[in-house]
Order: structure tokens, then sequence, then C-alpha cells
């Protein structure tokens, strides 16, 4: 059985999204000397330099790309390339099963467009489209383009669906009105091997340490993180900030007469665990859209985390005894809802809450390989 992985990036180009396809990918190769997995991705580094190790056990096969900028526009011209590319090239190994997931933008609508009609198609839902094109305010929910859009996502449903969590299963079956194989999967699973013992010049300190590290971006609040900088005690915290994304340039002019706060270039994977608090959100229009990392990322580094955020959303669900909500729905002003959490935390809660995210991590990482040994199942009872 050939099964086809489609995604923009994919080792040795480093992505959160590459890399949980190559997780998946070598799982599905260890299941059985009868599967052929190949990776279809994008030459094309976007927006990081780093590389990663890869399985050569998995064909890699690549496309070229025109554009590889920062232009709104113009990448979303080049996104809809590259789609098309991807899947064409797919299409030519001959694959029974694709596993399409949505990296470049709308590629789960271009694979159900363009990919062979015998093909078993499976969405790997890390962010929904249409609906990304709605909460980022390119195209409102009414708009002809965007109804277009959804209905054809609708009609031209997945055979099986990997989703990010629970809640966003369940919104994908009650827009497709089918109660479709699902596997859950959460992103940003990782198991903390690289452990370091150095301190980073950062960490040097006994003071609570609290972070936010990584993507600012349309789906992420700017007011939580200026909020925070405004009324920690500095006495009592220490605020380290590495950030990047389309909010990360206003962030950084908000707060750049900011002495007291600590800026550093980046955050590896194995710091992370030097951060007491990590600052997680989601806005929520954004909610099912997408599923951030953040707050997988803090439990699997057995740190805790805040989210700013709903309840009912896979973020909290799936990890709320390892951290902390600022709950987006009350009608309390943001300044008391921050406030009210700074004063709350002590460094006794923090032992406590770091405690329940070392279990946490643990089931995520049985439910990971469970979830993978299911589908690999999957892949074998239908080849037979």
């Amino acid at each position: 059985m050939i099964i086809n992985l489609i995604n923009r990036s994919f080792p040795p180009i480093q992505g959160i999204t590459g890399a949980s396809a190559h997780e998946l990918a070598t799982a599905l190769l260890k299941t059985s000397n009868r599967l052929q997995v190949n990776a279809i991705s994008v030459n094309a580094n976007y927006g990081n330099n780093s590389l990663e190790t890869k399985n050569e056990s998995i064909k890699n096969y690549t496309i070229n790309t025109f554009y590889n900028g920062k232009n709104n526009l113009i990448r979303l011209f080049s996104n809809i390339y590259e789609g098309i590319k991807l899947v064409a090239l797919s299409n030519k190994l001959n694959p029974d099963v694709v596993i399409c997931m949505t990296e470049p933008p709308l590629l789960n609508i271009v694979g159900a467009l363009f990919l062979k009609r015998n093909t078993k198609f499976i969405l790997w839902s890390m962010d929904l489209y249409p609906e990304t094109l709605s909460a980022s305010g390119l195209l409102g929910s009414k708009n002809i383009i965007y109804k277009l859009l959804d209905k054809f996502t609708i009609r031209h449903k997945p055979d099986i669906l990997i989703a990010l969590g629970s809640f966003q299963a369940n919104y994908l079956h009650k827009k497709y009105m089918l109660q479709m194989p699902t596997f859950i999967l959460p992103c940003g699973i990782f198991e903390n091997k690289n452990i370091i013992t150095t301190k980073p010049a950062w960490a040097n300190t006994n003071k609570i340490i609290i972070g936010y590290c990584g993507n600012l971006g349309a789906a992420h609040s700017l007011e939580l993180i200026i909020e925070m900088a405004n009324l920690i005690d500095y006495d009592k915290y220490q605020f380290v900030i590495s950030v990047y994304g389309s909010k990360s340039k206003e962030l950084l002019s908000n707060l750049s007469n900011n002495s007291k706060i600590v800026f550093v270039e980046s955050v590896s994977r194995a710091e992370l665990s030097f951060i007491d608090i990590h600052i997680a959100s989601l806005l929520e229009k954004w909610v099912n859209v997408c599923v951030p990392s953040k707050t997988v990322s803090s439990v699997c580094a057995n740190s805790t985390f805040v989210y700013y955020g709903i309840e009912n959303s896979d973020n909290w669900h799936l990890l709320s005894e390892a951290g902390w909500i600022i709950d987006i729905g009350e009608k309390a002003s943001l300044k008391t809802k921050v406030q009210f959490f700074l004063n709350s935390v002590s460094k006794e809660k923090i032992i406590l809450k770091k405690e329940s995210a070392r279990e946490i991590h643990k089931k995520l990482l049985t439910e990971k390989e469970k979830t993978f040994q299911e589908i690999a199942q999957y892949f074998q009872e239908i080849s037979n």
C-alpha cells in the first residue's frame, strides 16, 4: 500500500506540522513492511533556517515555489500554486491513500478538488479552511466566495479525519453532518529527551519565570501580553519574551521601553522547562479553526501554562490540571482578570501543577502512540 503525506514542510526543513507528519510516517513504517510512505513537500524554508534529521526510509518528493516572502497577497497565490503542484505530484505516484494536511493554506480544498477519485482521502486538520479566511478577516463568512468554498468542503468531505482534539472533531462532524472515522492526535506532543542542566542566563533567578515563546499571530492576543507586562510585579516574576509573527513588531514596539522584561532571540525546546508558566492565547473566533501547540509544548516540558481563551476548547479540556485559565467569556475587564491571575499564583501552586503536567505528559505520549497504532491498524485492514 502506498501512502502519501502532503504538507508544505517536512524534515529536513523544520516546521511543527512537518515534524508531526514525520512522526506519523515513521510510526507507520515500523508497523508493516507492506507500507510505502511518501512525503510530498515544498523545497522552501519559510521563516526558519534550522534543519531536522529525517528518516531515510521515507521517500521525500519536493516541488519548488516561485515565492517565499512575506507579502500576504503574493504568498496567497504562491500557496495555491504550491497546493496544486503538491497534489499533482502526489497523483503521479498513484497512492492508495493520501493524508492531506492544511499547509500551505487551502491545501485541503485543492486536495478535495484534484485528488484522483479512487484515492482514499484523509484530512489531518491542523488548521481549518475556509474558516481561517473568515477568522483572519480576509473573507467574511457571508462573502459569496467564502460560502462557495465552504459548500465545496462539505460536498467533498474526507473519508477519514485526523483531528487535533475532540472539540475540533465534533465541530467538523456537525459541519459535514457525518460521523466519519476519526482519530484524535493533538499537535506538539514531544518526548523531553534533550534535558539540559545548565541554565540560560535569563533563567538564573529565584523569581517565578513567566514567558511568551513563539508565534504571536492573528489567532493570538496582543493585548494579553501588554496587560501582563503592565501589571506584573517584577519583584515576584521574571518576564521572558521570545516572539515572532504578524503581531510581534507591534508588541516589541509597545514594550521597548520596559527594561525589566527579558527579551531573547529564541528559546529552544530543551529550554522550555526553565519557564515556570508559559503564556498561551486563542481568540474566540479561532476556536476549533486552529489549536495552537503552546499549551501542549509547555506540558511536554513539564512546565505549567496560563491560557487566555474559552473553557470549551481543546486547549483547556485536555490540559486544565496543569494550568490556569483567563476566560475570555467572563464579563470582567482584561486588566481585572490578569491582575487576579497574577495575584493568585504561588510557587507552591506551580509545584503542584508541574506534577500534574508530568502525569498529563505521560498520558499524552501513551495516547499518541496508541493513535499511531490505530491508524496503522486501519491501513492494514483496508489493504487486505
